[in-house]
C-alpha cells in the first residue's frame, strides 16, 4: 500500500545499506526488528560491544561487537507467550495477564504462575547478561520492547532502558538509504 501511495518508499531488508555488517548464517530469516535494534546499537554505542534485550512477544538478545559486526543472539518466549502456553498445553491452568513483580513463592495457582513466569524471565535475563559479561569485556546493554516495563535492572549501571531503540535503528537505516 505504501509503495502504491508514495513515490519513494524504503523497505528495510538484509540488502539495505546498514550501519552494521551481518555475520549471521541465515540473514533471510533474520527479523527486521533485530536488524533495527542492532543498527541502533552500532550508532548509539560506536566502537563498543553492545547487546539489545528486546522484551516483547519474544525475548531477543542481539549482540553487536566493537567492530560493528552483528554476531547474532537468542530468542525465547516472552511474557504473553509463556502465560498462553501454560494455558494452552495444560488441562487446568488458567490464562493470566502479564503481571509486574511476583513473589518468589506463590501461595495459589495464580501467584505460582506469576512467580514462575515473571521470576523465570527475570532470572533468564540476569543469567544471559552474566554469560555475555563473562565472554565479552566492556559491554553495554540496551533494554527495549513493550514488556520491558515489567522488569527493573536499575542496580546495574551498564543497562539502559530505551523504549524507542528499534525506531532509532530504523531511523539510522533510513538515513543511510534515503536519496
Amino acid at each position: 500500500l505504501f509503495e502504491k501511495r508514495f513515490s519513494h518508499v524504503i523497505v528495510v531488508s538484509k540488502n539495505s545499506v546498514l550501519p552494521i555488517n551481518l555475520n549471521y548464517s541465515t540473514p533471510d530469516t533474520l527479523g527486521l526488528d533485530r536488524i533495527c535494534n542492532a543498527a541502533a546499537l552500532a550508532v548509539l554505542n560506536p566502537g563498543k560491544p553492545s547487546v539489545s534485550i528486546d522484551l516483547g512477544t519474544c525475548i531477543k538478545f542481539d549482540f553487536v561487537d566493537q567492530f560493528g559486526q552483528y554476531q547474532g543472539g537468542s530468542i525465547s518466549p516472552g511474557l504473553t507467550l509463556r502465560y498462553k502456553s501454560l494455558n494452552d498445553y495444560t488441562s487446568n491452568l488458567p490464562l493470566l495477564d502479564a503481571h509486574s513483580k511476583a513473589d518468589l513463592i506463590g501461595k495459589s495457582t495464580f501467584s505460582s504462575i506469576h512467580s514462575g513466569v515473571y521470576n523465570g524471565i527475570h532470572n533468564e535475563i540476569l543469567g544471559m547478561i552474566a554469560a555475555y559479561e563473562a565472554e565479552f569485556n566492556g559491554l553495554t546493554f540496551f533494554m527495549t520492547g513493550g514488556d520491558a516495563q515489567y522488569f527493573d535492572f536499575s542496580g546495574k549501571n551498564n543497562i539502559f532502558a530505551d523504549e524507542n531503540l528499534t525506531l532509532k535503528g530504523l531511523y539510522h537505516i533510513y538515513l543511510l538509504n534515503a536519496q
